[in-house]
């Protein structure tokens, strides 16, 4: 059990497991039909299993979510503060829902991990996507914020977190099977205030480069994959090399 201060330790993973995740993970380039199966044998499997380190695919394709993330954009663009919603799985439909919307201020907000009543023992969490207003200055709104990680790290139950900028920009860290899930999250906050205090605040240079080389970073230290998709990219999102 979870509890925010102790250690989460996952169950070991069967070999049939592991060998479904590596068959299933293999391709480099991920639609979205492939991204939602990884997903929901990602839940079937439980907490603390994630896609293997070593079939990181190079772009996933991601158009199932587009209307998700319009709307909470649309939202954010309205109001000029953040909103989120989670990502579940159905494991009995074979299918993705999107939890409830929340909001909070301009710089925070907290998701509703609630499930689908009646559906409680068919769903889990799997993700989640939030928006940083444009209205934040760079340093907070172009890339995940240390607290981003703080929360995604901590929580075994999400297997991806992504942050949507204005109407184009997304980026979207994935967790991999090298990634954490037995730290305890005073040990992971330490390091990511580490991270922000190397890379974003004492960092030289402009606010741009310094909040790409702390979101490198973060990825690195926890063994994250790191995506962007711009304007140009629409709804594919392309992996960005972090070391």
């Amino acid at each position: 059990m979870y509890d925010g201060n102790s250690a989460y330790i996952n169950a070991p993973i069967d070999r049939n497991s592991a060998a479904v995740l590596l068959e299933i993970t293999q391709p480099k380039h991920w639609d979205f039909s492939k991204f939602k199966e990884v997903l929901l044998t990602l839940g079937t499997l439980g907490k603390g299993t994630s896609i293997p380190s070593v079939n990181c695919p190079k772009s996933i394709h991601l158009q199932g979510l587009r209307d998700t993330i319009d709307t909470l954009t649309s939202n954010t663009r309205k109001k000029g503060i953040e909103y989120a919603q989670t990502v579940l799985v159905d494991i009995e439909r074979k299918s993705l829902v999107v939890g409830k919307i929340t909001h909070g201020t301009a710089t925070e907000t907290v998701l509703n991990k609630s499930l689908q009543p009646g559906r409680e023992r068919q769903q889990k969490m799997v993700g989640s996507i939030h928006t940083h207003p444009m209205n934040q200055g760079p340093e907070y709104s172009h890339g995940l914020s240390g607290q981003d990680y703080i929360t995604f790290l901590s929580d075994p139950d999400q297997q991806f977190m992504m942050i949507a900028w204005g109407d184009d920009y997304r980026i979207m860290v994935l967790k991999t099977s090298v990634s954490p899930n037995n730290q305890n999250s005073n040990r992971i906050r330490d390091r990511i205030k580490d991270c922000e205090k190397d890379f974003l605040i004492s960092s030289e240079g402009g606010a741009f480069a310094r909040v790409a080389r702390f979101n490198k970073e973060a990825c690195a230290e926890f063994g994250l994959i790191l995506y962007l998709a711009d304007s140009k990219s629409r709804d594919l999102f392309e992996r960005v090399m972090v070391v």
